[in-house]
């Protein structure tokens, strides 16, 4: 949004962008960010159309923030990364319709060459250089986009620069909407410090604190997070959404210094360590049927290197138990078959031993986000033959129905990033004829 001072005042008039303005502006290079970190050119203009969209119709709102591409940016970084889990999901056996396009030059060998390359970065490194170099996004907005300390994307973006660099040799071309950022190994300057012996790198720091706390997953840390640590890095708030229960908080820090941890208004100390990984355990109760809860990191690190925290909500067991009931009792009773589960990492799959016949499968979402209920003909391998879906969002019901043509259904409930860990699901199988 724009200020400018009216005829005989000093007072700035906001002037807000057009809709058309901001369209014309950034939808190619937002576009080509999408597809720089997806690689798919046709889901990256579904995706950046739909957030235009989005934005269009409350464009009165949307219009009056400071940047309102960056609002429309987030939407299509989010809605890609929901359509990458659900086409994960079906595994490809999901068709979907494209229309047809005007014939044109494909692309370039460079441009293959980098997209290629950009694939084969983890997703965090993936988002820090596309949104760096090809954004100019501040290494301080996206920490906070991500919830991360400033140190962790700038580790982020030096070993993404290192793994393309070695990929594409000396020097790699960014080129994406007329937008070009050469980057080139900086062989000229001083070679980086060495860690002292008893200081363990970044990586096995990371490594250690994810065991620690029971990260399996370091690109997809559920309600957990890992933060990098520098030296003189200040305080930074991100947040969890937790359904309702009761959380033990597992923590721990690998470095030297300490790190004060809140989360909503429970709060502990933790004190970093080199030479041992200890947990520290933090209760935490969620009132039901769940809230948003602040979470603030606030590091002291003390000598030269960089220290490695995490942490990691886990609901206790008997509240996993009452939540899965709570999305049973959602559904109908005289299904032939029923399963709840808590959808943590991955998706509540289950195979029923039912003749063939015309089902009706009934899923139910309590907590946040929205799952995706995936039914097929039962196979011995993990992914069901003639999927069809059905999207349900969390605090309601939905089914589906399904023609089994031989024995075994199999169904899924696969959460998306939002619901993942915070979340529990159920299915009733009945059948109609």
């Amino acid at each position: 949004m724009t200020a400018i001072a009216s005829p005989g005042s000093e007072t700035p008039i906001a002037v807000r962008p057009s809709f058309d303005e901001v369209y014309a502006a950034r939808y190619t290079e937002l576009v080509a960010q999408i597809q720089s970190h997806f690689g798919d050119r046709q889901d990256a203009h579904d995706v950046v159309q739909e957030a235009f969209y989005r934005a269009l119709v409350r464009w009165d709102t949307i219009s009056s923030y400071d940047d309102p591409a960056a609002w429309i940016r987030r939407v299509a970084w989010n809605l890609a990364v929901s359509r990458w889990r659900k086409a994960r999901t079906a595994l490809g056996f999901l068709h979907r319709q494209r229309r047809v396009e005007p014939q044109s030059d494909g692309p370039g060998p460079d441009r293959v060459t980098l997209l290629a390359a950009l694939g084969k970065l983890p997703a965090a490194h993936r988002r820090a250089i596309v949104l760096h170099y090809l954004e100019d996004v501040p290494v301080a907005e996206i920490a906070a986009r991500e919830g991360v300390a400033t140190g962790t994307v700038k580790s982020w973006l030096h070993r993404g620069r290192a793994a393309l660099a070695a990929t594409l040799a000396v020097v790699f071309v960014l080129a994406v909407a007329g937008l070009i950022a050469v980057l080139r190994p900086q062989h000229d300057s001083a070679p980086p410090v060495a860690p002292s012996p008893s200081h363990p790198s970044v990586d096995d720091a990371t490594e250690r604190v994810a065991a620690a706390v029971g990260i399996d997953d370091l690109e997809e840390q559920g309600l957990g997070g890992i933060a990098v640590l520098d030296p003189g890095d200040g305080r930074f708030t991100t947040s969890r959404n937790l359904i309702g229960g009761r959380y033990d908080v597992k923590m721990v820090c690998v470095g030297e210094g300490s790190v004060r941890f809140t989360i909503g208004a429970a709060a502990a100390s933790v004190v970093c360590d080199i030479a041992q990984t200890t947990v520290l355990t933090l209760p935490v109760r969620t009132p039901d049927p769940g809230a948003i809860m602040p979470v603030t990191v606030t590091p002291q690190v003390t000598g030269s290197e960089a220290a490695v925290f995490g942490y990691l909500p886990e609901l206790r067991e008997d509240d996993r138990t009452r939540q899965q009931d709570a999305a049973l009792a959602m559904l109908p009773d005289d299904g032939l078959s029923a399963e709840s589960f808590f959808m943590g990492n991955g998706s509540g799959s289950e195979d029923w031993t039912v003749e063939p016949g015309r089902y009706r499968i009934h899923a139910a979402c309590v907590g946040f986000g929205t799952a995706t209920l995936v039914v097929g003909q039962a196979t011995t391998g993990a992914t069901p033959a003639r999927p069809e879906s059905v999207e349900v969002p969390c605090g309601q019901k939905a089914s589906l129905d399904y023609d089994l043509t031989a024995a075994g259904l199999s169904t899924q409930l696969e959460p998306d990033e939002e619901a993942t860990g915070s979340s529990a699901g159920a299915i009733v199988v009945s059948k109609i004829s």
